[in-house]
């Protein structure tokens, strides 16, 4: 079934996708996971868990993996907020994990953070589903949407995460993913980040645009695109890489959400040296809109040298996160219980640092108080 919204034609929640392939797709992962044998560490089902980034495994459609980091200071009688982390094309859990400093950023916040890896071929080249593209993860029909459903169910029994407080930072195709798990799962999803993502895609032979109508209740959502990104044109249209894609961007991504919350059609815009925030007043309680647009550097994540703008996503991700993320926006429950195929060998390697810390010159931007919940933040307002 489908439906439509500003002429396009829109993925409406489909059957489980089809399994093709799985016997090849079993042998990549084994071809990735050789590098992690010698120190692969899956979290403990009884006892203490340490603060570490360990190393899971799951069964969906296929044998499927995930990096967890734990934050410093871990307690079982504690629920914590959920961030889930999804690479972008051609990259995996390990990079993503370096290039943003979400585990640095975890211990420091007090959440956990989880970064799924994609299927590739042969271990690499990785993609998401995401229904319009991408890859192999698209043409063998992989369902990376359920994995994503059986990762939350899975962390949930194995650590003390609040299900009413689970937030999507996507980058580029792992972007586009968080916005198709919103779009079929909107009840699982407390906030959305997405950079340098497209919001839908049509190819010379098809007959439609094809991107995401994402249901009610409204959805807080930032959207982080750069002005010049090569690959996803920030106003929409055909790929400057690509000429025979055209694509939703984030204009239209954040057109969509700014409806659906009922905000006013005109956004309030600030300028910042390298980047300009827009937000849209006036939207429903519990939801609100803001479109990052940055000068230049796309398509990277806007901390590493080569980004070149005055922003930190990382630090600006959690800053709108946040504000959905505090047990005082979202009311707490008992997390659920279900079943996770993982192995049992003790933490090996220590918490990550990534190398791309915070600058003081790279703040981010503010979204209310309730960013500056800790008080040893002293983060300020940008100029």
């Amino acid at each position: 079934m489908k439906e439509s919204f500003a002429g396009a034609a829109v993925f409406a929640p489909a059957p489980g996708a089809r399994m093709a392939s799985a016997r090849l797709a079993r042998a990549a992962f084994a071809t990735f996971a050789l590098p992690l044998a010698g120190c692969a560490a899956s979290l403990p089902k009884s006892g203490a868990i340490a603060s570490a980034t360990y190393s899971q495994s799951l069964e969906t459609d296929v044998s499927r993996h995930l990096l967890v980091h734990v934050p410093e200071g871990y307690d079982r009688a504690k629920p914590y907020p959920l961030v889930i982390a999804l690479h972008g094309a051609f990259d995996s859990a390990e990079k993503l994990e370096e290039i943003t400093g979400f585990s640095a950023l975890a211990d420091r916040e007090g959440f956990v953070v989880a970064y799924p890896n994609g299927i590739g071929l042969l271990g690499f080249l990785r993609h998401w589903n995401v229904g319009f593209c991408c890859g192999k993860a698209k043409h063998d029909g992989w369902d990376d949407v359920g994995f994503l459903v059986k990762a939350i169910d899975d962390l949930a029994a194995l650590l003390s995460i609040d299900r009413e407080r689970v937030a999507l930072v996507g980058f580029s195709n792992g972007g586009m993913l968080a916005y198709r798990f919103a779009a079929e799962h909107r009840d699982k999803v407390a906030a959305l980040v997405a950079v340098s993502a497209a919001f839908g895609a049509q190819e010379d032979e098809e007959p439609a645009m094809r991107g995401y109508a994402i249901p009610a209740p409204p959805l807080p959502a930032l959207v982080i695109h750069a002005r010049d990104d090569a690959s996803v044109p920030f106003d929409g249209g055909p790929s400057p890489r690509r000429p025979k894609i055209r694509y939703l961007g984030p204009k239209d991504a954040v057109a969509h959400l700014a409806r659906l919350a009922g905000c006013a059609q005109v956004p309030e815009e600030e300028q910042h040296s390298g980047y300009a925030l827009h937000r849209w007043p006036g939207c429903a309680p519990g939801s609100e809109v803001a479109l990052i647009e940055i000068d230049d550097g796309g398509p990277v994540w806007p901390r590493r040298p080569e980004a070149g703008s005055g922003l930190d996503a990382t630090e600006a991700a959690w800053s709108f996160l946040s504000r959905w993320l505090r047990r005082d926006q979202a009311p707490s429950r008992a997390t659920s219980a279900g079943s996770a195929r993982t192995s049992r060998t003790a933490p090996c390697r220590a918490p990550p640092r990534s190398p791309f810390r915070p600058r003081a010159s790279r703040a981010a931007p503010e979204y209310g108080a309730a960013a500056r919940a800790r008080g040893e933040r002293a983060q300020a307002h940008p100029a």
